[in-house]
């Protein structure tokens, strides 16, 4: 066994659970590869420092990927796992969550300096939604990811932090000077950010010419509709993009910047992997149905998500999108989740009589109010 992928969150593992699979990893001799989530557990530092003790030990361990959101664990624990990781000097991957954990500018800095150690990083990803991080903190991550020797491939999530326009600005000049950068996830919504931040990360893409990958959430209360159509204008013109995600969810969404995206989306003919997020917006079957109409454009489409739970989407909409589908034969992975229980019977079956389509389908999540749906086909 060279990987393991394990999900607990919400679960009631606690730090005893946590104690018991540290334990167990020792034993796989070959790994090398862990994913673990351990968000909402009520795992504290005992846990936290268990796990540190098993990583630091692991040293054919190459890709780690800790989901550590929300947990009980204080500065110490959360040390003792960022001490453990500057050991592990011959990772290739890193993925930490640690949103929802009041991290703050002090810790935010060690883990930063901490990434300088590691001279085989090729990609990282960061997230540190809902913590207590300030220009300051947010500053202190990118200068280090500029920093790696492999820098293709990074990613940093800042949601709902205390992060400014003038973060924003730092952070977009410092990401400028990394033109062979392929894969970019920046999530920056914040009370703070408005067009001047928007603005900035537009200007920034465009000279990012070789970006493959890019997940984008900076849209704020305060950023305008022209600031929003500059940047996907600004998407627009990265020829090399293959996949593409955008959460416009929480009222950050209309019926007229989705059909601003659906006018763009015509032009990425490479587009591989599409994901977007119009939840809890009031997106309706108008913005839709243009969508829908840029969609059925990508014959290089293969996996799909669309997000429409909370949203004004009913019945034509939704009948805009299966067919929409339906064009879409090459589709390996198709995930939707919507709100209209009263609907799931109209997705269930008319998903199961299209599935014979898909020759290539792999995967299908269909979720209908939190509700995971069958299929039978």
């Amino acid at each position: 066994l060279q990987s393991v992928s394990l999900s607990l969150s919400g679960t009631e593992v606690r730090d005893a659970g946590v104690q018991a699979i540290a334990e167990r990893l020792p034993e796989l001799k070959r790994l090398q590869s862990v994913s673990l989530h351990l968000a909402d557990t009520g795992v504290g530092n005992t846990g936290a420092k268990a796990l540190a003790d098993v990583l630091r030990d692991s040293r054919q361990l190459q890709c780690i990927s800790l989901g550590l959101r929300n947990i009980l664990a204080d500065d110490s624990g959360f040390q003792a796992i960022i001490e453990a990781l500057r050991e592990m000097k011959q990772l290739h991957s890193v993925s930490l969550d640690l949103s929802c954990n009041e991290v703050t500018d002090t810790r935010t800095k060690a883990l930063a300096e901490g990434l300088c150690d590691f001279q085989q990083l090729r990609r990282v990803c960061l997230d540190f939604s809902g913590d207590a991080i300030t220009d300051m903190g947010a500053q202190a991550i990118i200068d280090r990811l500029r920093a790696l020797k492999h820098p293709s491939h990074r990613a940093s999530c800042l949601m709902d932090n205390d992060v400014t326009d003038a973060g924003v600005l730092a952070i977009s000049a410092r990401l400028r000077e990394l033109p062979q950068l392929q894969l970019l996830s920046l999530g920056l919504r914040t009370r703070g950010v408005s067009d001047t931040g928007a603005e900035a990360v537009a200007e920034m893409l465009s000279g990012l010419v070789e970006l493959k990958s890019i997940a984008l959430d900076l849209l704020g209360t305060q950023v305008s509709e022209a600031a929003v159509q500059s940047l996907i204008e600004r998407i627009r013109g990265l020829q090399h993009l293959q996949s593409l995600s955008l959460d416009l969810s929480r009222d950050q969404a209309s019926d007229f910047r989705v059909q601003i995206l659906a006018t763009m989306l015509c032009e990425f003919k490479q587009l591989k992997s599409i994901s977007l997020d119009l939840s809890s917006t009031e997106v309706s079957d108008t913005g839709v149905i243009a969508l829908v109409e840029g969609l059925r454009q990508l014959k290089q489409l293969q996996s799909i998500s669309l997000d429409l739970s909370r949203s004004l989407v009913s019945t034509p909409g939704s009948h805009a999108i299966i067919k929409m589908l339906r064009k879409l034969k090459q589709l390996q992975t198709i995930c939707l989740n919507f709100t209209d229980t009263s609907t799931s019977h109209f997705w269930v079956h008319t998903l199961d009589d299209a599935l014979g389509d898909f020759k290539q389908l792999q995967a299908i999540c269909l979720n209908s109010a939190g509700e995971h749906l069958p299929l039978v086909g």
